[in-house]
């Protein structure tokens, strides 16, 4: 599995942070506005994150902030 993050633009000094839960997986200064990360790359994921045939979804939230650009926020169900 893939975690895929389309941009508009990638302003310079622009931070992208990856959490689960209170958990950051990942921190980021994005080079370009199209982003693919492999989801297995994450250790503090549960085991059966990437099990297709899991019961419950899990939720990622992908956080973007730039110098004089909004804060951005998304939440991801896989």
């Amino acid at each position: 599995m893939m975690l895929i993050i389309n941009m508009n633009t990638c302003p310079r000094d622009a931070v992208l942070s990856i959490w689960y839960g209170k958990v950051r997986l990942k921190r980021m200064e994005p080079t370009g506005t199209r982003l693919a990360i492999p989801l297995m790359i994450f250790q503090d994921l549960p085991k059966d994150a990437l099990d297709p045939a899991r019961a419950e979804p899990y939720a990622l939230s992908v956080y973007f902030s730039a110098p004089g650009h909004r804060f951005a926020e998304s939440k991801l169900w896989f």
